[in-house]
């Protein structure tokens, strides 16, 4: 259970209320959020009146809604410019992009998701349906299982006692000691492939991304639908994958393992 700071109570309060409205999936009422946080009718409405003076809650008078203010989505703006990651990746996955005519991904660990920063739309007729700032489990996604496998072993089988191991699809590890074993097939191959393990439907080739300390910092992915990826042109991209992240590593003042002395 998360602990809260002494004398940080209402801060919390006030920062779980803006991340609920944030997460919701479209916008919640007064009546949802009481409901959802449990606090008490005066306690809510100083939260919200205090989120809406700082422009980080907006409120739509006709539906009687709460949704992200602008001042949230200015600073969320201004915290993407200014990743180092995001910036050392933008020429490399647009070249990922237009080589392979796929939708590219860049991605950032969080606790045991990862976290999609950057992407580069396919120019194909049919898209992948995902968006800046949308989470992904990291046992089941190739972008997710990329940096798994290149975390240091404590970190990894730490990561690995909280995962919830849940089965999207018939693909899905099934256990934490699937998962382990499978890390280690990915750090030998030097890439991960997602063969329908999140969404049936679905494939993806994705390789990790490195500081300059050595430290998987993130991954990079290429996604589409499986018609479009078959195993063997899955591993006909995988290198161009690899050699992706390769650069964006370098441009980190990174080196990968796989690069010459």
């Amino acid at each position: 259970m998360r602990e809260t700071p002494a004398g940080t109570g209402a801060l919390d309060k006030g920062l779980t209320l803006l991340a609920r409205i944030c997460d919701a999936p479209k916008p919640l009422r007064f009546v949802d959020l009481l409901r959802e946080t449990g606090m008490p009718k005066a306690t809510l409405h100083r939260m919200l009146g205090a989120l809406r003076a700082h422009r980080l809650v907006a409120l739509d008078p006709r539906e009687q809604t709460y949704m992200p203010g602008l001042r949230t989505l200015e600073m969320a703006q201004r915290a993407w410019d200014g990743m180092d990651l995001r910036r050392a990746a933008a020429d490399e996955i647009r070249w990922l992009g237009e080589k392979t005519g796929d939708t590219v991904h860049l991605a950032v660990l969080d606790e045991t998701e990862v976290v999609y920063v950057d992407k580069v739309e396919s120019q194909q007729p049919i898209r992948m349906f995902s968006a800046v700032g949308k989470r992904g489990p990291l046992y089941c996604t190739g972008v997710g299982k990329a940096i798994a496998a290149f975390l240091d072993d404590e970190t990894r089988a730490r990561i690995a006692e909280r995962l919830a191991m849940k089965r999207y699809t018939p693909n899905t590890l099934a256990s934490r000691t699937a998962f382990l074993r499978h890390m280690e097939q990915i750090r030998a191959r030097g890439y991960a492939l997602d063969m329908e393990e999140h969404e049936l439907g679905i494939r993806c080739a994705a390789a990790p991304i490195f500081n300059h300390r050595g430290e998987v910092v993130g991954g990079v992915s290429v996604t589409a639908p499986s018609f479009r990826l078959p195993p063997e042109r899955l591993e006909k991209i995988a290198p161009f994958v690899v050699q992706a992240a390769r650069r964006i590593t370098r441009n980190l003042g990174g080196r990968s393992s796989g690069d010459p002395e």
